[in-house]
Formats: C-alpha cells, sequence, structure tokens
C-alpha cells in the first residue's frame, strides 16, 4: 500500500512536469522562427494612418512654418522630447549623434521642445549639433511623457509604438527599434 501512495505523490509531480514541458513546447512551437525576406525599402507601401494625438500636435520649424507630420511618415520616426534646460537631455546629445548618423537613411528623428523657437535657436547657436530641432505648440502627455529627455518611436504609418522616459543611449535605441522589427 505504501508504494500505491508513492505512486499517486509522483503520479502529481509527473503530471506537473509532463504539463509544463507540454506548455515550453506549444510556445517554442508558436514562436518559431518566423523569418521574412526584407525588400530594400520595406515600407515604401505604407498607408499613412497617424494617430490622432499625433496628427493633433501643432508643429513649427525654428522659422516659425508650420510642420505637417506626414511629412516624417514613411519611415520609423523618433520623436525625442527634450528642452533647454533639461541637463539630461544635453547629457544624451553625442549618443543621439551617434544614432542619427547611423540610421539617417532609414528612420526620421524629431527634436521637439515646447519652449519658443528663440530660445531653442540661442541653445543651437551655442552648440554643434545639426539635429532637426522643432517646437511644439501642445501637450506631449497623450503619448505618455512624464519627464524629459523621453523618447517616443512611430511605425511608419503613424501608429505609437512605444514612449521611454529618461536617458537613453544609441544601443537601448536600436533595441527599441529591432523590437518592432523597425531594424536596419
Amino acid at each position: 500500500m505504501k508504494i500505491y501512495k508513492m505512486y499517486i505523490i509522483n503520479g502529481n509531480h509527473l503530471k506537473t512536469k509532463l504539463f509544463l514541458y507540454i506548455f515550453i513546447l506549444c510556445f517554442t512551437v508558436s514562436c518559431g522562427n518566423n523569418t521574412q525576406i526584407k525588400s530594400h525599402n520595406p515600407f515604401q507601401n505604407i498607408e499613412l494612418n497617424p494617430s490622432e494625438e499625433l496628427k493633433r500636435l501643432k508643429l513649427f520649424d525654428l522659422n516659425n512654418e508650420t510642420i505637417d507630420i506626414n511629412t516624417y511618415l514613411k519611415k520609423p520616426l523618433l520623436i525625442v522630447y527634450w528642452a533647454t534646460w533639461c541637463r539630461y537631455c544635453k547629457g544624451d546629445f553625442p549618443e543621439l549623434k551617434t544614432f542619427t548618423e547611423q540610421h539617417n537613411q532609414n528612420i526620421n528623428v524629431l527634436f521637439i521642445s515646447d519652449e519658443s523657437v528663440e530660445k531653442i535657436n540661442s541653445f543651437k547657436t551655442k552648440t554643434d549639433y545639426t539635429f532637426n530641432f522643432i517646437t511644439a505648440k501642445n501637450s506631449f502627455s497623450k503619448f505618455g511623457i512624464r519627464q524629459r529627455p523621453a523618447y517616443s518611436l512611430f511605425h511608419p504609418s503613424g501608429k505609437h509604438l512605444e514612449t521611454v522616459n529618461g536617458s537613453v543611449d544609441a544601443e537601448i535605441l536600436n533595441e527599441m527599434l529591432e523590437y518592432h522589427q523597425l531594424n536596419f
């Protein structure tokens, strides 16, 4: 009788192991290698459908001319939310320079501040950064921006993919592209 009771205890343990093995097997099969053939321009036939929040951004270049966000779509779009007073933003700039130089043909990067054009122009003339600095006249909170710096990644269609609050480096930005299968 003791042997029978041990068998039941071990049987329950075996059932648990069997369940875990089946679960792992199913997960592995469902997450199999989804290789895709990449064309030269994988985003050429993207239908633009920017999120409502993205469409509502009132953006201006440093000449105070209105910017149409659609001109920056058809490629992945990274929006960097920053401010001239933000030391962490400025601390990220060397990494962002590396990132933008690495991806300048494959991704659009906009540096958006809610400060005045004059303040941004003054900052720009004091630095050697050639980023695409622009200003916005409305809130960034719809994209989960809680601090600066913050980084929002958009699909070429305009769909919001991810927002990261806080400082990043080029490696983190590259991992964002890879995670969303926007790597080149």
